[in-house]
């Protein structure tokens, strides 16, 4: 895993080309679920879910729900439940976990329902 983030230049460094960031960020995605313990991986990923593009926060969001007894993880998660982006929100609240820490992002999910829900159903509202 040190090498696929050496190739985004390191930690605290983002590549400028989206396609680079995309690829990086699945393949850490992919592999921290094997080796959940790896402080550069968690790094870039918690620097990847703060990402312009959405399928990029997405994949670290993902990335971010594999990590085990993560703090940071968790606040990342708890922040990108309230994410613009439909698909990462979705992500975010599947990925968090029942605590002290994510229960008031969870909560306030409850009650939230998104415009395309409204649109694609609208007996149900």
């Amino acid at each position: 895993m040190d090498h696929i983030v050496q190739v985004t230049g390191g930690v605290g460094k983002v590549p400028k080309d989206r396609c680079i960031r995309a690829q990086v960020c699945a393949m850490l995605a992919a592999l921290v679920a094997a080796a959940p313990i790896h402080a550069a991986a968690e790094a870039k990923l918690l620097e990847l879910s703060l990402d312009r593009v959405p399928s990029i926060r997405e994949k670290a969001v993902r990335g971010l729900a594999a990590l085990q007894d993560s703090p940071a993880s968790e606040l990342a998660l708890a922040a990108r439940a309230a994410d613009p982006c439909v698909v990462v929100r979705a992500s975010a609240v599947r990925g968090l976990r029942v605590s002290t820490g994510a229960a008031g992002a969870l909560l306030e999910r409850l009650d939230y329902v998104d415009q395309w829900f409204e649109c694609a159903f609208p007996q149900a509202c």
